[in-house]
């Protein structure tokens, strides 16, 4: 499964993520699953976008337990086209829960994630480049695995309760 988790607004880049998983099904024989786990003021026209290009893709609205979701999950797509936001949290939980993660370029990115060792990366707004990485993902289950091993590692230290009271307890402590 190929999981996207997000609210639905304009700005997240919903749609590229809808435009690659079209490309993907053109290029593919495998039977792919493809969601979108959120809700918003843009949902409407992403289910039109989604059977106007056949993407096949299911829309599940608001989900309470989306780890739930990303634990089944093989591959997990963050596709903000926002510079201004900070590290997505659903970034984090789909590094937890082991699965692939494939992200646009931010500048968040370069602080917590190395491209090709962490997961995969594409420019921004652009769904013909994130359907070639998905594509690259499923062809290469292997690198994939280690892949998600690795950032799951690396996650599970970045983010353990441990650092976090370590680091509000030295903010605390310099205030």
């Amino acid at each position: 499964m190929i999981l996207y988790a997000s609210r639905l607004i304009k700005e997240k880049g919903c749609d590229v993520f809808i435009k690659a998983a079209a490309e993907v099904r053109k290029h593919t024989g495998k039977e792919l699953k493809f969601l979108i786990a959120g809700s918003g003021e843009y949902e409407n026209e992403l289910k039109s976008l989604s059977e106007k290009l056949n993407a096949g893709i299911e829309f599940t609205g608001s989900v309470k337990d989306i780890f739930q979701f990303m634990q089944n999950a093989d591959i997990f797509v963050s596709t903000t086209g926002m510079s201004s936001e900070g590290f997505p949290m659903t970034v984090a939980e789909a590094a937890f829960s082991g699965c692939l993660v494939i992200s646009s370029r931010q500048s968040w990115l370069t602080e917590v994630f190395d491209e090709n060792k962490d997961g995969l990366c594409f420019r921004a707004g652009d769904h013909m480049e994130l359907a070639e990485k998905i594509l690259h993902a499923l062809r290469n289950e292997k690198f994939t695995q280690e892949m998600s091993e690795t950032f799951q590692r690396k996650a599970a230290e970045l983010f353990s309760v441990r650092k976090m009271i370590k680091i509000h307890t030295d903010l605390y402590n310099n205030v």
